[in-house]
C-alpha cells in the first residue's frame, strides 16, 4: 500500500483567486509521507545543461524585479544585445530556474531521511550532421552520487551554473545514468540503500534532440 501523505496547503487560501501572467499557479505549502513506507528516499535530480537552457525562463529568477526576456524576440535596437545573449537578464535563463528549483527542493528536505545526487545532461553532436559524434559517447555526468552532505550539492549547482550551457538534448543518457546509480548497478558511485524509495526529478526545457528517444 502507498504511504499516507500529509498535505497542507497555506496559499493560495481556500476561494481565493489566482493571477499569473505565466499560466502557472504559485503554490506553497507542506508535504509529507508517513507510515512504514516512508523510511527514507534516495532522489537523483537529473538536469538538461544542453544550450537551450541559455534562454530567458520568462520568470524572475533572481527575484531583482526584472524579468529577463529573449532579446531575439522582443522589440530591441539593433546592437542593444550581443546576438549570443538569449536573456536580459543574465540570472533569469533557463539553467537558472533549474539550479533555483534544486536548491528550493533542498532547503526543504530532511539530510537524516533524504539523500540526494545530481547528474547533468547534454549532448556532444557534429555540426555538420547535427547528429552524435560517437554511439558509445557519455551524454550524462555524474555531479554528485547520493549522499546526506547537501552542502556538496549546493558547490556542485554553483559549478554547473559557472560552466553554463552546452550540447544538444540527450533524455536517455540522463535517465540510464539515473537508474544505474539509484538502483546501486555495476559501475555505479552511489550504493543502494534498502527501504528506500528511488525518486527521480527530471528538470529540462524541451524535448530530446540526441540520443534513442530524438526524433529523426
Amino acid at each position: 500500500a502507498a504511504a499516507a501523505i500529509d498535505l497542507r496547503v497555506d496559499s493560495p487560501a481556500a476561494g481565493g483567486t489566482v493571477e499569473s501572467e505565466l499560466f502557472m499557479a504559485e503554490l506553497k505549502g507542506l508535504a509529507s509521507a508517513a507510515g512504514a513506507d516512508a523510511q527514507g528516499y534516495d532522489v537523483m535530480i537529473v538536469m538538461d545543461v544542453s544550450k537551450s537552457t541559455q534562454n530567458a525562463s520568462a520568470a524572475d529568477v533572481d527575484e531583482d524585479g526584472v524579468r529577463g526576456e529573449d532579446p531575439h524576440l522582443g522589440l530591441y535596437a539593433p546592437g542593444e544585445y550581443a546576438d549570443d545573449v538569449y536573456s536580459t537578464d543574465p540570472e533569469d535563463t533557463i539553467l537558472h530556474a533549474e539550479v533555483k528549483a534544486a536548491e528550493t527542493l533542498l532547503d526543504g528536505l530532511d539530510a537524516r531521511r533524504v539523500r540526494v545526487g545530481l547528474i547533468t545532461f547534454s549532448g556532444d553532436v557534429d555540426p555538420a550532421t547535427g547528429r552524435q559524434r560517437s554511439p558509445d559517447q557519455q551524454d550524462a555526468r555524474l555531479e554528485v552520487p547520493l549522499t546526506q552532505d547537501y552542502a556538496q550539492l549546493g558547490a556542485a549547482l554553483r559549478r554547473v551554473l559557472a560552466k553554463g550551457p552546452n550540447g544538444a538534448t540527450n533524455f536517455a543518457a540522463g535517465l540510464r545514468l539515473a537508474t544505474k546509480e539509484l538502483a546501486g548497478l555495476s559501475g555505479a558511485v552511489s550504493s543502494k540503500r534498502p527501504g528506500a524509495r528511488p525518486v527521480v526529478l527530471f528538470l529540462t526545457d524541451g524535448l530530446p534532440t540526441v540520443g534513442e528517444q530524438a526524433p529523426d
